[in-house]
């Protein structure tokens, strides 16, 4: 089987044929992953001719091939939370630094994470592996930390990236549940829609939302002894991006970085241009009585979580 030179091409999109995946490549050339979302990043790709119409599609064995001949950087973070807790804000200050790629909810990650589990997972977590790997390949050339942000529904699914990704740290961002709830309630994500993760469900939306939100934050609590593993309360942000989280990454920054970052913060982490307001007091003044309820039915999952980021080892390090 002859490889295609894929020098510049990073895999857009993973879809299964039967039970295999198959991987369709998008050339990005030197262009570097800044944009909020990783598909932000393909949709300004795509303004260029040849990416729109020149494409590759090839089986999982040659993302393979492309891991053993160009290996990427090995992942130093991987960034796990509860939606709207600031998630964004993190990969989007990670990214602004030139000496780092910062991967922000990856739909190809996603297609391998959450299809096929009828497969033997020792197989999955190579091809995740395979993925990451070309995901991570430098653009620069000067790259030499790398983040994954995962999709807030991917916090159950640590174990299996831990085995394609041994000794990777992790954080998980969370928030007061009222003020996700009430962000849900006013710009419901499009995961929030009944059915969206599961078929099977009819049950109201707000309802639907805070039912995932409470699985996930279930989910994250049951690796809460992992060492590898950081809670980050959105109350730290931003500032804990550059103290207690890039310690945790293994992440040193100059001077010249963190005041880059710290301009950077001003800034809304999704709207380009728009400087940041803190929203918390106003989320919590509109916020419905059925979402003030539901909040109620999460707030023991809060507290827990409060606990246990209490009993970090690096607390005493948090501004």
């Amino acid at each position: 089987m002859k490889i295609p030179d894929l020098d510049g091409w990073i895999p857009s999109r993973v879809r299964w044929r039967d039970s295999e995946p198959v991987v369709e490549w998008i050339w990005l050339g030197e262009r570097r992953f800044t944009e909020p979302f990783f598909s932000d990043t393909l949709n300004r790709a795509v303004r260029n001719p040849f990416t729109l119409l020149f494409r590759h599609e090839t089986s999982i064995d040659v993302l393979g091939e492309r891991h053993m001949r160009c290996p990427g950087i090995k992942p130093s973070g991987l960034i796990f939370h509860m939606s709207r807790c600031g998630s964004t804000l993190i990969s989007q200050l990670l990214s602004s630094l030139p000496s780092a790629i910062a991967i922000s909810e990856a739909p190809p990650l996603d297609s391998l994470l959450r299809h096929g589990p009828q497969l033997a997972e020792e197989q999955r977590a190579i091809w995740i592996r395979w993925l990451i790997s070309a995901l991570g390949q430098r653009r620069n050339g000067g790259e030499t930390h790398y983040f994954i942000k995962l999709d807030c529904w991917h916090m159950p699914y640590l174990p299996i990236l831990r085995r394609a990704l041994p000794g990777v740290p992790w954080i998980f961002v969370y928030r007061d549940p009222l003020e996700v709830l009430a962000s849900h309630q006013l710009i419901p994500a499009l995961w929030s829609v009944p059915g969206m993760l599961d078929k099977n469900c009819r049950m109201d939306r707000l309802e639907y939302c805070a039912s995932v939100i409470e699985k996930i934050c279930e989910s994250a609590l049951s690796f809460d002894r992992d060492a590898m593993g950081r809670f980050v309360n959105y109350t730290e942000l931003p500032q804990a991006v550059w103290t207690t989280i890039a310690s945790h990454f293994g992440l040193k920054l100059s001077p010249a970085e963190i005041a880059a970052m710290e301009n950077q913060s001003s800034f809304d982490a999704k709207s380009s241009g728009i400087y940041f307001e803190r929203d918390s007091e106003a989320k919590r003044r509109r916020a419905s009585a059925q979402v003030a309820k539901l909040a109620d039915r999460l707030s023991p999952l809060y507290e827990r979580l409060e606990v246990r980021h209490a009993d970090d080892p690096a607390a005493s390090l948090r501004l």
